[in-house]
């Protein structure tokens, strides 16, 4: 059995409130990736309406519709430079640690759309493509937070003005972007910032940290919010083998969406699995 398989597998044992949370249609004809947005719905997490809204799916081959689609998120930004378009590269049978494209500049979509067309050739994977405000104005940053598992402490990681992939990228030299990292015990009341880094620069705030704590107490009450749902998944994934579950977040403009949870089930099963 490959591990593509494994986890499709997997993923049909996966119950909420007694009842399998995917269909066998479901299972058939969606990707993996899909199929993590269609639990999260199941489990009240984030409505799959919303998530469709936010992600528009398109054919690998289909270069024009996704270039037309591109080039209508750059029009309607007022500000170029606090807009990103996201492309991820989704193949059939993986559903973590997917390839991504990020253009922030109109001028990089034909040199991109040409750079995934050479490097996937002749492949059906889909590009997923969506637009994610990163301006240094109101309120807006990526995040993590962990469920570990042999109740270890928890783990809420948050950059400003990006992506929750940032994080991925916190610990390098020349990282420009605010970073905080926090911890609480499982199932503690509140987080304490073990990290926190500010680049000095004049494109941030003065450097007054009550700004960046401020925002993460806002963030764990908006979090908190969610708090059920991510447990009834959690309870989900540990049925099915799970030990490790991290979950994705954007806030833009104040609002919080869920855009993604990991185990290690469909992390491991990723390696060989690119082309």
């Amino acid at each position: 059995m490959s591990m593509q398989t494994d986890v499709r597998e997997r993923f049909a044992l996966i119950a909420v409130a007694g009842t399998s949370a995917l269909s066998e249609h479901e299972l058939a004809t969606e990707p993996l990736k899909w199929l993590k947005y269609l639990v999260m719905d199941r489990v009240g997490l984030e409505p799959i309406g919303k998530i469709a809204s936010q992600i528009s799916r398109f054919a690998l081959s289909d270069t024009d519709g996704t270039r037309t689609w591109i080039r209508e998120q750059f029009s309607a930004a007022t500000d170029r430079t606090g807009q990103l378009v996201v492309i991820k590269i989704v193949p059939w049978g993986v559903g973590a640690q997917l390839a991504n494209y990020r253009l922030t500049f109109p001028e990089e979509i034909d040199q991109t759309l040409d750079e995934i067309q050479r490097s996937y050739k002749g492949l059906e994977h889909e590009l997923w493509c969506c637009g994610s405000s990163v301006g240094r104005d109101g309120f807006n940053l990526g995040g993590r937070l962990t469920y570990p598992g042999g109740g270890r402490d928890q783990f809420l990681e948050l950059v400003w003005y990006g992506s929750p992939r940032k994080v991925e990228s916190a610990l390098l030299p020349d990282f420009d972007l605010p970073y905080l990292r926090a911890v609480r015990s499982l199932g503690g009341l509140g987080f304490t910032v073990e990290t926190l880094r500010v680049p000095d620069t004049s494109s941030y705030p003065p450097p007054d940290n009550r700004i960046w704590i401020d925002d993460l107490r806002q963030v764990a009450r908006m979090l908190a919010t969610r708090a059920p749902a991510m447990a009834d998944l959690v309870t989900a994934l540990h049925d099915i083998g799970a030990q490790e579950i991290c979950f994705c977040f954007k806030v833009s403009d104040g609002r919080l969406t869920i855009i993604d949870w990991d185990t290690e089930i469909e992390s491991s099963a990723n390696d060989g699995l690119w082309t």
